[in-house]
């Protein structure tokens, strides 16, 4: 293959869909090995997360977060809160709504798995240089910016 500069923008784009997809093979690995110490699904723990951004909320608000319908959120969230990662909480003002926030459990899963994830990103920035590791953390907030925008554009159309 030759090298990244010398690609087309399609040549390049179809080796960083194929380097993304080799270095998501690895990345996935260790993550659920991780989630596996708290029997979590990857739909599990992306509640979870959510929650841990949001805090608590309706129901319907995380199922629309996480794009998945009202039906599916329930059948996640319940096994979830039996497993007592999350707890159903009767809105005060409304009785009709019910929110869902963490447990001590849950918010215990969420801190295990970032603590792995720090362990890996840590590991990767340690075999870097000073040089790299700047390029590398410009470029994550280059590419966040970028699809940040693109996501806004989306959703005004």
């Amino acid at each position: 293959m030759d090298k990244p500069m010398n690609l087309s923008n399609v040549e390049l784009a179809e080796f960083l869909s194929d380097k993304g997809d080799e270095m998501m093979r690895y990345v996935t690995r260790d993550f659920i090995r991780e989630l596996h110490k708290d029997e979590l699904s990857i739909n599990q723990y992306s509640i979870l997360k959510q929650l841990n951004v949001d805090g608590e909320i309706p129901m319907g608000h995380l199922a629309e977060r996480l794009s998945v319908t009202a039906p599916a959120i329930t059948i996640m969230v319940d096994k979830l809160e039996q497993d007592h990662y999350v707890e159903r909480i009767r809105d005060s003002r409304d009785r009709r709504i019910i929110n869902v926030s963490l447990t001590k459990r849950g918010r215990e899963a969420i801190s295990r798995v970032r603590e792995a994830n720090l362990k890996l990103l840590s590991f990767l920035l340690t075999r870097m240089t000073p040089e790299e590791r700047k390029s590398w953390a410009s470029l994550y907030e280059k590419i966040t910016s970028l699809l940040k925008s693109r996501a806004q554009e989306l959703k005004e159309e």
